[in-house]
């Protein structure tokens, strides 16, 4: 099925949508990675260049995006290291509806057993604004997995205009005290991102005169 059939489809599902449920013509409705709502997905940084893979979860309507080489290693010979991946996609938006996109989730694993500090950021940007950052940072010693969603919020596009999207992740691990050499690499790494299902509402109906 081509793009256009895509697109095609899911504004008819929209129409047979609004017709078989007028009474609930408020409330937010699903669309998948397959119905083409989602599209132009590219990764972009060092960080997420080589070693990433895209996957569609069918039962939840996830994105999930796996990454092995966003990480952050610094050792005896290495004192601040930093990683980042930009995450770029197209949100097409149906007429007369409005997107409400839900925050990203990332998924990682920190292993910092002596005096350093990590952080990492997740933010998103479009149309030329920047939006709040979710921020995961520890000074000290950490292990184990983190999970980083804290902070985002759901955000909403402009009625019927097509979205573009960027949603940065930025990792950085430095040694605290430089002057001291690290008797063992501190590692920082972003497993997988997950995008949960774009919603949709009707856009507002003008105010009466």
């Amino acid at each position: 099925m081509s793009y256009k059939d895509l697109i095609k489809y899911s504004c008819i599902l929209l129409t047979v949508l609004a017709t078989s449920a007028q009474s609930y013509a408020n409330e937010r409705t699903h669309f998948s990675f397959s119905d083409g709502i989602i599209s132009d997905i590219k990764l972009l940084g060092k960080g997420c260049e080589t070693g990433s893979a895209l996957s569609y979860d069918e039962l939840t309507g996830n994105i999930n995006v796996s990454f092995t080489e966003l990480k952050t290693v610094i050792d005896a010979e290495i004192n601040e290291d930093r990683s980042v991946c930009l995450l770029k996609y197209t949100v097409n938006v149906p007429a007369n509806r409005q997107a409400i996109i839900p925050p990203a989730i990332v998924k990682g694993n920190v292993n910092i057993s002596e005096n350093s500090k990590t952080v990492v950021s997740l933010r998103y940007r479009y149309a030329g604004d920047v939006g709040p950052a979710s921020i995961w940072e520890f000074n000290g010693t950490a292990s184990g997995e983190m999970l980083l969603k804290k902070g985002l919020a759901e955000e909403m596009t402009p009625c019927g205009k097509t979205s573009y999207l960027k949603l940065s992740i930025i990792l950085n691990t430095r040694n605290l005290d430089p002057t001291v050499a690290l008797t063992s690499s501190q590692t920082t790494r972003v497993d997988q991102v997950t995008i949960p299902p774009v919603t949709f509402e009707d856009c507002p109906l003008p105010e009466d005169v």
